[in-house]
């Protein structure tokens, strides 16, 4: 049996004649993603048939799965049943919609699902602008507060209506991926013993933590719809922040409360070298999602967000390639911090209180 490869330039341009034959394209690679290969296709010409899917797009997305993650290649396996999730996911957001509309009061935006060729393995969806930077870009790149403080907001309580749509057990069991579960164990979860082993971590409290972030990895309790791989690459923004989109949803599915969050906010917590922009627009964004969702979990769902979250900053140091060894060891020096103190039976109200990043999701609530 042949491998299959990753798709590119041509491949993508062979696919879209082979729906649009008297067509031409212009095919841009996208940066961000990781686990596809992403990119923009341009209409180069104006006389696609009717019956194209894409007939009235001039520019659209494309994504192709591999039978491994893109960015490492077949080293790392994983189905391409991830684009099945990803098209029901999108298809459920969009059944959805008024829901999350009313309950933002603003529309965040998704892709809208195009044309899937399950053979193939290419999904065409739809552009959500061509100024779109990542969140983190972005915010390196304003200096308005209000600005901001209005994206944080917005993006706050969207996620926190996502996190509770009420979908159907039905909805939610037709997302389960066995294989994503898989992905993240061998990629994230049992790689965190020797991340802490780098880092100088004694053998003993390596183990130690290690484990914890394994047991709390196989917990599934006051389970949500969740993006379930939400991270700075999934937010994409504008130069003047009207146009808010998340994207890729290949991972969503039934996630643990306040997973998204407590994942999203590793890339912020960076201690004393954050940005102020980036410390300003995390307070922002999770007091917001705080005050739409209630901020009622209880300790055991709270104590699972820090090890999560403690497992996510962790694997920002380690695998933070752009920063310092100084810079990795002050950063995984606030993950074993989370960890250590989630290592205990329960939080107690002192360190909660004293923790200022995911504060903001609960504080509006009561522990229940």
């Amino acid at each position: 049996m042949t491998l299959e490869l990753a798709y590119t330039s041509n491949d993508f341009v062979a696919f879209l004649q082979s729906i649009e034959p008297t067509e031409t394209f212009l095919i841009d690679q996208l940066a961000g993603g990781l686990v596809n290969v992403t990119v923009r296709a341009t209409r180069q010409t104006a006389s696609p048939p009717s019956s194209s899917p894409f007939a009235s797009y001039p520019t659209f997305i494309l994504k192709q799965a591999p039978p491994f993650v893109a960015a490492v290649g077949p080293s790392a396996p994983f189905t391409a049943y991830r684009q099945i999730v990803e098209v029901r996911a999108l298809r459920l957001l969009e059944t959805y919609k008024d829901h999350l509309v009313k309950q933002t009061g603003t529309e965040v935006r998704v892709p809208k699902v195009l044309y899937h060729d399950e053979e193939k393995h290419v999904l065409a969806i739809t552009d959500l602008g061509l100024d779109l930077l990542t969140i983190d870009k972005w915010l390196l790149s304003v200096t308005d507060e209000e600005l901001v403080d209005n994206v944080a907001k917005n993006l706050g309580m969207f996620m926190a209506t996502v996190n509770t749509i009420p979908a159907t057990n039905a909805e939610l069991d037709s997302l389960d991926n066995p294989d994503s579960r898989t992905l993240i164990q061998r990629e994230v979860v049992d790689k965190t013993g020797s991340y802490l082993r780098r880092f100088n971590v004694p053998e003993d409290k390596a183990t130690l933590l290690s484990t914890l972030i394994a047991e709390d990895f196989g917990v599934r309790t006051q389970e949500v719809f969740s993006v379930g791989d939400f991270w700075v690459g999934s937010v994409l923004v504008n130069p003047t922040g009207t146009n808010i989109a998340v994207v890729d949803w290949e991972f969503a599915g039934r996630g643990r409360a306040l997973q998204d969050m407590a994942q999203f906010c590793a890339y912020f917590n960076m201690g004393a070298d954050s940005p102020n922009r980036m410390s300003q627009f995390v307070i922002a964004l999770n007091t917001a999602y705080g005050e739409r969702s209630g901020g009622i979990y209880d300790s055991e769902t709270i104590r699972s967000a820090w090890i999560l979250h403690g497992r996510e900053v962790l694997n920002v140091a380690a695998e933070g390639d752009e920063k310092s060894e100084e810079e990795r060891t002050a950063i995984a020096d606030i993950a074993l911090g989370y960890l250590e103190t989630a290592s205990q039976s329960s939080i107690n109200q002192e360190d909660l209180a004293k923790e200022k990043i995911l504060q903001p999701l609960w504080a509006s609530g009561l522990l229940c």
